[in-house]
This record gives structure tokens, sequence and C-alpha cells, in this order.
């Protein structure tokens, strides 16, 4: 059963003692909009997480299936070893997952990852740090297929999730343009901020269809690493009737030329 959604971004640098105090203070919007999501999850009893990431066992021309029995948390490359926490795989929905995707005749392969990537480690560390049980978690990562495949996978998803009698969350892990300020490690350009307040935009207006059909060479300009997580988002909410669900930006920063965007969907 369907019982949250989100888009969250994932920077490491707003986990503690990541950082220095000054650039965790940098991020404190969208730290704070993280607890709050997090308080929410909390009430909202998830016990089992479908996370999409951009990043991990990428593979350009399937999506991946996350398969592990327990996946732990990766903060230990970055000395913050007492913030790790774990979660057990829900084999059995994986299993019904990659079933449905392979009837669909979606490329696909299942990946051993007992150590979650970024993209899922943070978004879950805010989400699921105030609960002594951790929800299981059934990852999957996106591929360099088209908008419409991405889309199909979220509707694939919902069905998922709507068979299950467990209250399930979805969450789209992504953050938005790399390039919104000269000091990142892919330079600046004009194009990011125009991206991120597009991306914006069509999310507060429910606008599925501007976002799918943006212009590829606008996608690929802002250096982004949140398009197609949040494609598989849309196409979870196509399921939905409109008046079913109702998008709230609680935050937008870019403190190191890089766009986080907390959103939560109220359904």
């Amino acid at each position: 059963m369907l019982s949250f959604i989100s888009l969250c971004p994932h920077p490491s640098i707003i986990i503690p003692d990541v950082a220095s105090k000054e650039e965790y203070q940098k991020a404190s919007r969208t730290i704070h909009a993280m607890e709050k999501l997090g308080r929410l999850f909390q009430k909202s009893q998830i016990q089992d997480v479908v996370l999409v990431s951009p990043h991990g066992s990428f593979d350009q021309q399937r999506m991946t299936l996350a398969f592990a029995p327990e996946a732990k948390s990766g903060f230990q490359a970055f000395n913050a070893q007492k913030n790790n926490f774990s979660c057990q795989g829900n084999l059995e929905i994986s299993r019904t997952l990659a079933q449905k995707i392979e009837n669909e005749h979606i490329p696909y392969r299942i990946a051993m990852m007992e150590e979650m990537d970024n993209g899922a480690s943070v978004p879950l560390y805010f989400l699921t740090k105030n609960q002594k049980e951790k929800p299981q978690l059934i990852e999957l990562i996106q591929s360099a297929l088209d908008g419409p495949t991405h889309l199909k996978l979220g509707q694939i998803i919902y069905q998922v999730i709507q068979e299950s009698p467990r209250r399930t969350a979805f969450v789209a892990s992504g953050n938005l343009s790399h390039c919104l300020i000269e000091d990142t490690p892919t330079g600046y350009s004009s194009q990011g901020k125009i991206f991120d307040e597009k991306i914006l935009k069509f999310l507060k207006q429910k606008d599925a269809a501007s976002i799918l059909n943006m212009d590829p060479a606008l996608v690929k300009e802002a250096g982004e690493c949140g398009y197609r997580p949040i494609l598989v988002l849309l196409g979870l909410l196509s399921k939905l009737e409109s008046d079913k669900w109702k998008p709230k930006i609680l935050s937008y920063e870019s403190p190191f030329g890089v766009g986080y965007a907390v959103v939560n969907f109220k359904i």
C-alpha cells in the first residue's frame, strides 16, 4: 500500500561529521527539510521503501535491481562510521518486481549490492534515523534508457506496491543541476538554473508531460543526476488521480553549485 512519496537529494555533506561545521551550516535549509521529511516518514509507519537511485551499480542499457538480504550504508568512506545503519532487503517484493519488469520487456539486471550507494544512504539516513526498526529496502538504479521507459518503470512499481499489504514508501533520489557555479567539477552552465527552475515549476503544476518532453540538450547541459528518478516518480504518480496527490517543495538551495530539492508528495 502506497503510503509516502518523496524526492530527495543525496549530498554526503549533509551527513553529520562528513563536512566542517561551516559547510554543514551552508546546507541548513536542506538538512532541516530532510529532518521534516523524516518526521513525516515516521508518522507514516513505513514497512518497506522502494528507492530509485542514479548511482551505484549503473548499467547504460539496463535497469538495475539491487538484491541482497541486508544492505549497509556507506558512510565509512567519509569517516562518519557512527552514522552507519543497515536495512534488510525485501527479497519477495524484489522478485515480484523483477518478474513484472521482465513481463513488460524492460531491459534489467539483478546485482548483489550489500552496501548502499550514496543515492540510498543519504536519504534513508534522514528518513529512518529515528526508527529503531528500519523498513525493508528495495532499491533500483536508473539506466540511460529513454524517458518513457523510466515512466513505465514507475507504473510497474506502483502496481507492485499496491499489491502489497505492507505500508510502503517510494523515494526518488536525485540532485538537480551540478553546473550552478564555476567552482564545480562539471563547470558552470547558464542552463543549469533554467533546468532547475523548470523542474520545480512543472512539479508544482503536476505537469508530467512537460518534464518528460524537456529538451534533451537542456537536460544534458544541466549535468543533473535526478531527471530519470523523477521520471520514475512521475510514472508512479500517473497511476493516481490528479486530486489524490499534492506536491510540496520543502526546500531548494544550491550552496555548493548543485541543486538540492526536497519535495514531499502528500497522498
